[in-house]
């Protein structure tokens, strides 16, 4: 019996040397006064709309970063459930292991004690990291399709009332196009918060031992703030490219029914040439002076990286020439069909005059 209480207690021992030196080591690699490397690292990420971390250091979520420093304090305190007691004492289990004088151990207690507080004051700065960046949250929880209605239409943000104004009649509040420079001043205002945010730092060290990998989260800002910004860049651009598709398939129809010989009594015809004329003079005030306005936008995008498609540029340059060839032949269709359109007029006279006769004949009968 003695012979098996002693061989009980030296087993017991080198187990808990054996176990403490493994706690001992996870105490030594997170012991700041020491020169060490980062032993754990996690990730930030986000994952709209929330910042999460990865492991989370929420308790609450399964597997999280507490659960995986106590799971592997937990692995390491196993090792004594692996082995069966030698000498068993009167009135205790036959199957009872080393586990229970492991965890009855005062000093494993306050070593484990220890790592756990020093977990749970990394993971506190950690948590902290976190809230500074929630300064750019707006950016992943507004909705950039309703900014950019607003701005386009009313050239700025409404309030809650003014929206709920909207709902009850669309018109309450006046439409407003934004000018130039408010795209510009949006523009500038997110290349500014990008270059700010490009000097997130790639990762960060907490306590010397665990490191927090925000690449993942700095990426991901990046593109969300250049999204933001790519929403007025490319408004911009396509209202170019429209304006000169738009103007250029008008000229193209417009020429090709201008060129038209009208003849005498081709009333389909002269009603045709008629409603290109028109739709000519109708366009004249906004396309006269429409050119300005779409060279200066193509420069300030251009400032900004955006490539502007080769077919736009050769508009830009050929369609002034073209629509003002457009409106010489307009004033030539114009005194080509006013005889014919004299003419009309004098055969509607006819038939308004045969129509009040048979009018006043029936009235008569």
């Amino acid at each position: 019996t003695y012979y098996l209480i002693y061989l009980d207690e030296m087993i017991a021992k080198g187990l808990l040397k054996t176990i403490a030196t493994s706690v001992g080591y996870l105490l030594d690699q997170t012991d700041v006064k020491k020169d060490i490397t980062p032993l754990f690292e996690i990730k930030l990420e986000l994952c709209e709309p929330d910042l999460i971390f990865k492991p989370s250091l929420d308790v609450k979520i399964n597997n999280n970063f507490h659960d995986i420093c106590d799971g592997i304090l937990d692995d390491i305190y196993k090792m004594a459930g692996l082995v069966p007691r030698i000498f068993q004492k009167d009135g205790e289990d036959g199957d009872e292991s080393y586990l229970v004088v492991i965890n009855e151990h005062a000093e494993l207690k306050k070593l484990k004690a220890e790592f756990t507080k020093r977990v749970e004051d990394a993971t506190d700065k950690a948590n902290q990291k976190l809230q500074s960046y929630l300064t750019y949250a707006y950016l992943w929880t507004e909705s950039r399709k309703d900014f950019m209605y607003f701005f386009i239409n009313y050239s700025r943000q409404l309030t809650e009332e003014e929206i709920m104004q909207l709902e009850d009649d669309e018109k309450s509040i006046k439409k407003q196009s934004p000018s130039l420079d408010q795209f510009r001043e949006h523009i500038d205002q997110y290349e500014a918060i990008f270059e700010q945010a490009k000097e997130i730092e790639y990762s960060k060290i907490f306590n010397k031992w665990l490191r927090l990998d925000i690449s993942p989260f700095r990426f991901t800002l990046l593109n969300c703030i250049k999204r933001w910004s790519y929403g007025f860049k490319k408004y911009l651009l396509e209202h170019v490219t429209d304006s000169l598709n738009e103007l250029n398939n008008f000229i193209e129809k417009a020429d090709e029914g201008l060129m038209v010989s009208v003849q005498e009594g081709d009333y389909a015809s002269l009603i045709n040439v008629m409603q290109i004329l028109q739709t000519v003079k109708e366009k004249q005030a906004t396309t006269d002076t429409m050119f300005e306005p779409l060279k200066d936008i193509i420069e300030l995008v251009k400032k900004y990286g955006v490539i502007i498609p080769e077919e736009s540029i050769v508009q830009l340059t050929e369609l002034p020439e073209r629509w003002a060839n457009t409106k010489r032949l307009s004033v030539s269709a114009k005194q080509q069909v006013a005889p014919l359109q004299g003419i009309e007029v004098g055969r509607m006279k006819e038939r308004i005059e045969e129509y009040e006769r048979n009018q006043k004949v029936f009235r008569s009968k």
